[in-house]
């Protein structure tokens, strides 16, 4: 839309296609869904998919949504399926949880997210402050799990189930 703002070293835009290729220091912000996106390179298109663009990033790559903070080495987005496909060192954390490994799968059910599928190397935490004793002070607990596989299963943007496969600790 209009507010959309993308900045960067240089740019290639086709007008008719509302696509464009993005090279160095890219920066793409969306202020009215307080979305921002880094990367060394971004090649979007426009689609007909529930956020109206797909997108490739390649480079490490940083994207904030709200409180959530999404990040990788490359990233594709394909609005169509609202799946989005990371590789590379890849993280997702809000201020309370995270979700790490080599390659990931995001599933969208519009603008939530609906399931994170870590392919290899999956971590994962959860911090939570609780009492020892009723009345006693809060203390912060880090609750930690590993496994060769992980899926984060959410309900109305909330972490419902976690499955964790082949070699699971907690």
């Amino acid at each position: 839309d209009g507010t959309d703002t993308l900045t960067c070293d240089s740019m290639f835009y086709w007008t008719d296609l509302d696509s464009g290729y993005a090279l160095g220091n890219v920066s793409f912000t969306q202020p009215d869904n307080k979305r921002k996106l880094t990367t060394e390179t971004f090649n979007y298109w426009k689609t007909d998919g529930y956020r109206g663009s797909s997108f490739f990033t390649k480079g490490f790559t940083r994207i904030t949504d709200f409180d959530r903070i999404i990040t990788a080495n490359e990233i594709s987005y394909d609005d169509d399926s609202q799946l989005m496909t990371l590789a590379e060192n890849v993280s997702v954390e809000d201020p309370k949880r995270g979700i790490f490994g080599s390659e990931m799968e995001i599933q969208y059910a519009d603008s939530l997210i609906d399931k994170i599928h870590v392919i290899s190397k999956a971590f994962a935490y959860n911090d939570l402050n609780a009492q020892l004793e009723a009345g006693g002070v809060f203390h912060l607990f880090r609750d930690e799990m590993t496994s060769r596989e992980m899926t984060a299963h959410f309900l109305e943007g909330n972490i419902s189930q976690l499955d964790l496969y082949n070699m699971a600790t907690t």
